[in-house]
């Protein structure tokens, strides 16, 4: 599993949080650029004979899904902070010292 789930995946993640940010609610358009990004790393793959590129498709399919969290956390907050109210997925306590 390992090989499925490393620390590219919090690359991904992040880099999607980011997307959703700047480009919140387009679902369809997140989905469309993580399917081109694997694919463009597979025809690298191809030419290049490059190791980086040359992943398993299970590792493609997990890329796919953590973007796509990565966008849902994103648009989470996005809409949060839109309509003023705290995110449920990142709560923020505040404590006050007496």
């Amino acid at each position: 599993m390992d090989e499925w789930i490393n620390y590219w995946s919090i690359v991904h993640i992040l880099l999607y949080i980011l997307f959703a940010l700047f480009i919140p609610n387009e679902w369809w358009f997140a989905f469309i650029i993580s399917i081109i990004w694997e694919i463009y790393e597979y025809i690298m793959s191809k030419i290049y004979d490059n190791k980086y590129y040359g992943k398993l498709i299970i590792n493609r399919i997990f890329d796919v899904i953590f973007n796509l969290l990565g966008y849902y956390i994103g648009s989470v907050i996005y809409n949060c902070a839109r309509r003023n109210r705290q995110p449920v997925l990142l709560p923020i306590t505040t404590t006050t010292i007496h």
